[in-house]
């Protein structure tokens, strides 16, 4: 969900951060969690307790109070970088209060650097298996490449006049080279080997 804090900062729960035209902060989990709570019991208290619960026990970690005080003075320092002081009102020893106008978005108004993290972020598998499957296939041609290239037994079997003969000894054997050289088209081919280019 993505939200308009006060018209003038866009938290996206997603990406867990808060912009506007010239800067993004990024909070920890369990502040953009506390955050959470806070918006959705906005303008009316949420108990300590109530928030101990929503941010840290249903998901199975240690709450404490000092972890929520903690957390509520990084979210009211975050506030800070964008002019939203005093929005987090404390009522000694109960809960918290947010004081702030709270106006869901479309996605699709989005700051574009969280437009590019949310696609990488959602086709993350897709990149890494296509990563794996392109390294796969270039390991495989790059075997297939130099086990071709150490099996080749191409050799210079001989010189011709100004040309040299190869041959691969696992396909021709030498004396049917050397029978090809007497026939009528293996003397011509030596005649022009012979002859000097001009």
């Amino acid at each position: 969900m993505e939200y308009l804090l006060d018209g003038i900062v866009h938290y996206n729960n997603d990406l867990r951060t808060l912009t506007n035209n010239k800067q993004t902060v990024e909070l920890s989990l369990a502040t953009s969690r506390l955050l959470n709570a806070l918006i959705d019991a906005n303008n009316r208290q949420i108990s300590r307790t109530e928030l101990l619960e929503k941010v840290w026990e249903e998901h199975g970690l240690v709450a404490s109070d000092n972890n929520l005080n903690r957390n509520i003075s990084l979210l009211r320092k975050a506030f800070l970088e964008f002019a939203l002081e005093d929005k987090i009102e404390t009522i000694p020893k109960q809960g918290f209060v947010l004081h702030c106008k709270c106006t869901p978005v479309n996605p699709i108004s989005s700051h574009p650097r969280e437009k590019l993290k949310k696609i990488y972020s959602s086709n993350k598998n897709f990149y890494i298996s296509t990563i794996t499957l392109t390294f796969l296939i270039l390991a495989t041609l790059g075997t297939f490449y130099l086990n071709h290239a150490n099996n080749s037994n191409m050799h210079k079997y001989k010189s011709v006049g100004l040309c040299e003969v190869f041959s691969d000894i696992n396909v021709i054997k030498q004396e049917n080279i050397d029978s090809f050289f007497n026939t009528t088209l293996g003397q011509k081919i030596a005649l022009q080997c012979t002859k000097k280019t001009t």
